[in-house]
C-alpha cells in the first residue's frame, strides 16, 4: 500500500495512537510487529511513542498492518484524525455557511456526507456528494437555519477515536429561521470515516423526529419560516440542475 505521493523529506512523525490501535486489532505484540515489519521492536516503539521515520519505513508498517479486508495506508499512520475531526467542528462555528471552503483541503475527491431526515421539511438532509456537494449542504442548512450560542458546539465537544474513526458528540443552539425564542440546546453525533488523510465520509446525526415535527409545526405558523423553507428548496433544485 505505498504512498499516493511521494512525501518530501528525509522523516515524517507517526500517529502513534493510530499504529497502536491497527497493532492491538491483530493482536499483535510490539515484536510481531516489528518482524512481520522487517525492524527491531524499538522501530515500532518509537512509532508509537509519536516519533519520526522514514517516509520507507512508514510505508513498510502500512503493508505489515494490512488485511485484505482492512487496509492500511501509509498517510494513516502520520494522520491526526481526532484533530482535524475537531478542526471541522471549530470551522463550522467560526465560519457557519462558509465553512464548506475551508473544510476543502481535507476532503477526499469522492468524499460522501450522509445527514438523515425528510429533505421535504428539512431541506439539508441528504446524500451529498464530493467537495460541492459539502459546500452545498452548508448552503442548504444555513437557507433555512439560524444558530444562536454559536461557540456551544466547541464547549461541549467530546471527541473518540478508533484508527480512522471519530466520533464527535457535542450540542448546537440552531433553529429552524422563524422559530421563536428560547433556543434549546440539542445533541449532536458526528461519525468521521478517514482514508489517506482525506475525510471519505461524514454522517451528520441528530434528533431527527423531533426535528421534523417542530419544523412542521412551524410551518403552519410562520410566513418566515415558510419563506425561507421555499427559498432554500429553489437553491436545492437549482444546484441539481446544474448538475
Amino acid at each position: 500500500m505505498g504512498w499516493t505521493q511521494q512525501p518530501e523529506g528525509r522523516s515524517l512523525a507517526c500517529n502513534g495512537e493510530t499504529i497502536r490501535f491497527h497493532r492491538n486489532h491483530l493482536g499483535w505484540t510490539q515484536q510481531q510487529l516489528a518482524d512481520r515489519a522487517g525492524y527491531s521492536s524499538r522501530v515500532i516503539a518509537k512509532a508509537e511513542a509519536d516519533g519520526s521515520l522514514s517516509p520507507a519505513t512508514i510505508e513498510h508498517l502500512a503493508d505489515a498492518l494490512s488485511q485484505p479486508d482492512r487496509p492500511v495506508y501509509p498517510e494513516d499512520l502520520i494522520f491526526a484524525p481526532k484533530r482535524i475531526a475537531r478542526k471541522f467542528i471549530e470551522y463550522y462555528a467560526r465560519y457557519e455557511e462558509r465553512c464548506g471552503e475551508y473544510w476543502a483541503e481535507f476532503l477526499a475527491d469522492d468524499a460522501q456526507l450522509v445527514v438523515p431526515g425528510d429533505p421535504a421539511v428539512l431541506p439539508f438532509c441528504g446524500v451529498y456528494e464530493g467537495k460541492e456537494g459539502f459546500a452545498q449542504f452548508w448552503r442548504n442548512f444555513f437557507a433555512v437555519m439560524q444558530r444562536h450560542d454559536k461557540d456551544l458546539i466547541v464547549r461541549s465537544m467530546r471527541v473518540f477515536a478508533e484508527g480512522n474513526h471519530v466520533i464527535v458528540l457535542t450540542s448546537d443552539n440552531a433553529a429552524f429561521i422563524g422559530q421563536p425564542g428560547p433556543y434549546p440546546s440539542s445533541p449532536l453525533a458526528f461519525i468521521f470515516e478517514f482514508e489517506r488523510g482525506k475525510l471519505k465520509r461524514l454522517e451528520d446525526h441528530f434528533n431527527t423526529s423531533a426535528a421534523e415535527n417542530r419544523v412542521l409545526q412551524l410551518l403552519s405558523e410562520s410566513t418566515k419560516a415558510r419563506e425561507a423553507l421555499r427559498a432554500a428548496q429553489e437553491t436545492k433544485d437549482g444546484f441539481r440542475g446544474e448538475k
